[in-house]
């Protein structure tokens, strides 16, 4: 029920029986894929505004941070920084709220954290908790990149609109 928008680009909602990973859990219920970004499996932040931007991937979906939408964006890498192939992009939503995060745009890097950044699609959440799970699904075609930058937009009440809460996201792929 996640929405999306973007041609090649489509969001659904996390099930009991969906590849969302618990903490640092290594592999995606058999499906081969892990959450890149755990810090179990190396993932890690390598540029963002603010130290904030590190919440989103610390394998604790009880802490959360405000992050900077609209002029800064998180930039993330892998295990030793080589290139991972990815294809599902997860946020926790655990109510709703207008912190949330609203709009938000995913894109993939191969030069540096720093360097040129192709688009992969933009996205919106929907502000509400799902059950049985509040893990909210991006799904996109396959990308191989060294990196991976998320660029917030707004959240759901615009007095929030330049400073959202952020409480886990998940990238599932593969080395």
């Amino acid at each position: 029920m996640g929405g999306s928008s973007g041609a090649s680009s489509g969001a659904t909602t996390s099930s009991g029986g969906s590849p969302i990973l618990a903490g640092g859990q290594a592999e995606a219920r058999g499906t081969g894929r892990i959450n890149l970004w755990s810090l179990a499996n190396g993932g890690h932040l390598v540029a963002a505004p603010d130290d904030s931007w590190q919440y989103a991937i610390d394998d604790n979906v009880d802490t959360w941070g405000y992050v900077l939408a609209g002029t800064g964006d998180g930039v993330y890498a892998f295990k030793g920084e080589q290139a991972a192939t990815f294809d599902t992009f997860v946020m926790l939503i655990p109510d709703t709220s207008g912190l949330n995060i609203k709009d938000f745009e995913l894109l993939a890097g191969n030069d540096t954290p720093l360097g040129t950044f192709h688009p992969i699609g933009q996205f919106q959440t929907k502000n509400i908790r799902l059950y049985p799970s509040p893990w909210q699904e991006f799904t996109f075609e396959a990308v191989r990149a060294r990196y991976f930058k998320l660029h917030v937009i707004s959240a759901w009440d615009a007095a929030w609109k330049t400073r959202p809460k952020v409480n886990e996201w998940q990238l599932l792929g593969g080395f």
